[in-house]
């Protein structure tokens, strides 16, 4: 289970450390309304508002990916440097003529629908790949943040700079779903940006024995109400 800095506690204790939530408390979790009246009354919010993507560690590169999944990442962002983790992005959207993986139908890159990281301080992903005991702790963090806001982190099958958001949807994309992309976004995939309508919040069972990966992780209430706040 996902267990965040920011802890579940009563109004009383949020209006003194923020959105501050914690997954094992039995008090009822405050509603929008009350957790916008709380940050305009305290001004103790984690982070104050979301990072433009050039004040980021090659933020550029989320400029074609879901706005949706760029906003989760660029909260992502904020928290992690907020506790002294750096991350620099290493890929965001790819075009499907770069996809090379003959037992794969396409990459959710291809759809910009994921995005790959890497510590800062980390030269390149060998070097992060060799030093991951030493960086372990940083790692289970930056992925524990992932999936308390709904995001798939990579690690689950071996590939821990990567990271991806496609509510509804297999890890790996099947044979209809890729040919209903097609038709909207053209054989090559040239205008993914047409399927992103696709993506929406879904009620798929992540234990399914069909989504292998996760079809949808279910977002922290904290961070979705944070989040919610700094759009």
């Amino acid at each position: 289970m996902y267990r965040p800095h920011l802890r579940r506690m009563t109004l009383a204790a949020i209006a003194i450390v923020g959105l501050s939530l914690s997954c094992s408390s039995s008090s009822p979790s405050p509603t929008h309304a009350e957790a916008r009246h709380i940050s305009h009354d305290t001004g103790n919010l984690p982070v104050d508002r979301l990072p433009e993507l050039e004040e980021m560690n090659r933020g550029e590169l989320l400029e074609d990916i879901h706005p949706e999944l760029q906003a989760r990442i660029r909260l992502m962002y904020a928290l992690l440097e907020k506790e002294g983790i750096e991350i620099v992005f290493v890929s965001g959207y790819r075009p499907f003529a770069w996809f090379d993986k003959p037992n794969r139908l396409a990459s959710w890159h291809n759809l910009g629908m994921a995005v790959d990281l890497n510590l800062r301080h980390r030269r390149s992903l060998e070097e992060a790949n060799a030093n991951y005991a030493e960086d372990r702790h940083q790692w289970e963090r930056i992925g524990e943040m992932a999936k308390g806001l709904g995001i798939i982190w990579g690690a689950r099958y071996d590939d821990i700079f990567h990271f991806e958001w496609h509510p509804g949807y297999h890890a790996r994309i099947r044979e209809h779903e890729f040919n209903a992309f097609q038709a909207l976004a053209g054989e090559e995939l040239d205008d993914h940006r047409e399927i992103w309508h696709r993506f929406t919040p879904s009620e798929m069972d992540p234990d399914d024995p069909d989504c292998f990966g996760g079809c949808i992780e279910v977002p922290d209430e904290g961070l979705q109400i944070l989040l919610d706040l700094l759009r």
